[in-house]
């Protein structure tokens, strides 16, 4: 999804939204070595079940990890392994590759409304969709906030749905035990370089038992059991030792990475505090309580003041994402002329008119959270 187009005369983007942490040659080195060594490049290598079984004591809750190429695909493969047909309610505000993985597994997508002033899936509105055609419900951690995965569950148990999470932006960003990661029958996350923490590309399932994590490693190695026997139809969704190795090496650095952020938030959380016309994250009528992967503002000054200020920013060298808009219900593969979003999912429609996601990233200086600050500040002055 491009950011908004900027100002005639906007300069090269200084501060960027998201720019990824890499790994110094010296973190990165002993697994090089190690896939120097071994020649195993590929095809559930060491690094790879390494990275697994990392990942999976970070998140807790006695889950399992199955790596894979990208989040995509980790959608493709939790749907797959929780047996979804026909319908899958989930939501329009989230990236377009929840209601893609929806169709590529063979399922139509069913969008409901979020939450009243919030960002994620309302469960009443998901009960209100079901039909006997209704298998499983997507639903999404936006930002990395929760969704309200009791009242889900609930919805869940009523009517005999799986219950998966996009959790593409949650790994790193909590500090519970277990982690948001482990909600649901599956969660799917991404490692792609825009995220936290990241593989450069790759993608995670995270599972409830050993058994369902072989499977659903199997439908990421092309449903084959063995050479002579494939139970199931899969795909070549395998993570590299590559991707593995940058993943191992970026593990120690997300507590490093969380702290920077947090500055960051707080710079624009205190200076921003007074400002007409910003809902701030964790302020009323937004849930976001710690917000680590996203700083997402809600721009409620009037139609057309959101656009207009990542104009303004952009013209400054700043880049900021109306994330997320348009809704995936708007794009023309998942358009219904007959229940305009507008009116369908009126909540999320107002959401992607309002929200502008600040650049919030380890790579920024307290000066660059400054900048952006005084940025916003002279918008906001300059437009009374």
């Amino acid at each position: 999804m491009k950011a908004h187009a900027a100002a005639e005369g906007a300069q090269s983007p200084r501060i960027r939204m998201s720019e990824p942490g890499f790994p110094s040659v010296e973190q990165l080195a002993p697994y090089l070595e190690r896939i120097g060594a071994s020649r195993w490049l590929t095809n559930r290598g060491p690094l790879v079940e390494e990275l697994e079984a990392a990942m999976a004591s970070r998140i807790g809750g006695g889950c399992h990890v199955s790596l894979v190429a990208n989040g995509t695909i980790a959608l493709i493969c939790a749907l797959r392994a929780a047996g979804a047909t026909g319908e899958v309610i989930t939501t329009p505000y989230t990236y377009i590759a929840t209601a893609a993985a929806i169709a590529w597994a063979g399922c139509k997508p069913v969008f409901a409304d979020i939450d009243p002033g919030g960002f994620n899936i309302c469960a009443e509105s998901v009960e209100r969709l079901v039909t006997p055609a209704t298998s499983a419900i997507l639903a999404v951690h936006v930002y990395g906030h929760p969704c309200d995965d009791q009242a889900l569950r609930a919805v869940a148990r009523r009517h005999g749905l799986g219950l998966i999470y996009d959790a593409a932006h949650c790994f790193g960003a909590g500090d519970a035990d277990p982690s948001v990661c482990a909600l649901g029958d599956f969660a799917a996350i991404s490692l792609h370089a825009t995220k936290m923490f990241h593989a450069v590309e790759g993608g995670a399932v995270v599972s409830n038992d050993l058994e369902t994590k072989r499977r659903i490693d199997r439908i990421a190695g092309f449903g084959l059991e063995s050479e002579l026997a494939a139970p199931e139809l899969g795909l070549n969704g395998r993570m590299s030792e590559l991707h593995a190795a940058v993943g191992l090496a970026n593990l120690d650095s997300i507590e490093r990475e969380v702290g920077l952020r947090r500055q960051i938030a707080e710079t624009y959380r205190t200076a921003l505090a007074g400002v007409d016309g910003l809902i701030l994250p964790g302020k009323a009528g937004n849930p976001l309580a710690d917000p680590v992967s996203y700083f997402p503002l809600r721009v409620t000054a009037g139609e057309g003041v959101r656009d207009a200020l990542a104009d303004h920013l952009a013209s400054r060298g700043i880049t900021a994402r109306r994330y997320f808009f348009p809704l995936v219900s708007e794009f023309e593969a998942f358009r219904d002329p007959a229940h305009p979003a507008s009116e369908s999912t009126s909540e999320a429609w107002s959401r992607s008119r309002e929200v502008l996601c600040l650049p919030i990233h380890g790579r920024m200086r307290s000066r660059d959270g400054s900048c952006v600050v005084q940025a916003l500040q002279a918008f906001f002055t300059q437009a009374g």
